[in-house]
């Protein structure tokens, strides 16, 4: 039988390590791994992905659960230091106080971020960019949809780098919220690392990459 058509499912790199997952629709599941392929069913895939969510629970330990109930694209941005996570803690954080990286500005204030500066009508060439991560809309469509979501009284869970106020996920919601209420004190999350400023070792990187892709192309074949 001819597959009708091919959807790339999810794809991750890191460095010299690629791995895609294709739906090759009326003939079965590719995960492709550099030269390697694997061809499996739709329930071989789930069963899969149900024994990687196992591993990925024995990797990470007592603070599994706590993880996999964050959102799964950041898990997936992330998913190159969950390993070397210590610990997660619940706090406050004010929202001047939040720190942002970004390519162009470099290391800002909240309130002198991209996405704020935006907001305020002082940076409009952010608006003629595309988002890097899903939903893959341009970053006009992004921030409408959030400042919408913000307005009407969503906040979501604003992680932050332990003491550091270095914002790893939500820095979309954060300025948002600044921008409609101002400086004011915000719950979130805060992720302390075993070892500060170390990049993870290498030999880890392959179980990061697998498990967090297939854990993401579990929930879309579960819903």
């Amino acid at each position: 039988m001819i597959n009708p058509g091919l959807i790339t499912l999810a794809k991750a790199r890191s460095g010299k390590l690629h791995a895609v997952i294709e739906d090759n629709i009326g003939e079965s599941i590719h995960f492709h791994y550099r030269d390697i392929r694997v061809d499996m069913t739709v329930d071989e895939f789930i069963q899969t992905a149900n024994v990687l969510l196992e591993a990925a629970s024995i990797l990470l330990g007592p603070i599994s659960d706590e993880l996999l109930a964050f959102d799964s694209d950041f898990l997936n941005a992330s998913s190159m230091t969950l390993l070397d996570l210590d610990h997660i803690e619940s706090g406050e954080v004010f929202l001047n106080d939040i720190v942002c990286h970004s390519p162009k500005y470099g290391w800002t204030r909240l309130n002198h971020s991209m996405a704020y500066d935006a907001l305020t009508g002082k940076n409009d060439s952010y608006y003629s960019s595309n988002q890097a991560l899903p939903p893959f809309v341009n970053n006009r469509q992004r921030l409408e949809s959030v400042f919408n979501y913000v307005k009407g009284g969503g906040v979501g869970t604003i992680v932050i780098d332990g003491d550091s106020n270095v914002i790893l996920d939500g820095q979309h919601r954060a300025s948002c919220m600044l921008y409609l209420y101002g400086n004011r004190k915000i719950p979130c999350v805060r992720f302390f690392y075993k070892t500060k400023g170390l990049k993870p070792a290498k030999t880890r990187r392959f179980k990061r990459l697998v498990v967090s892709t297939l854990r993401r192309m579990y929930h879309i074949f579960g819903r």
